[in-house]
């Protein structure tokens, strides 16, 4: 059986792409809120055309392990182009 999810889409508030779409992803299961340390963050980074190029783990670390509300302040390393 598939394991449940509840995942939110940041709308572009925080960073904002000229189509508004999303720039983070968070994940996590249905029954923690975003103010517990149980989320796995992508962010998403995008080329001057609003084509995605990468995404990136918050800190770089895929573990369930972050506050989805502090997703603008982990470090997102991202190099390439």
């Amino acid at each position: 059986m598939a394991e449940a999810y509840n995942i939110i889409w940041d709308d572009g508030s925080s960073i904002t792409r000229g189509d508004g779409q999303p720039t983070y992803e968070g994940k996590a299961a249905p029954s923690y809120g975003t103010d517990e340390a149980k989320w796995q963050i992508k962010k998403f980074f995008y080329d001057g055309s609003d084509n995605l190029v990468k995404w990136v783990y918050a800190n770089g670390n895929a573990g369930f392990v972050h506050v989805y509300d502090d997703r603008a302040g982990y470090t997102y390393t991202f190099t390439g182009s």
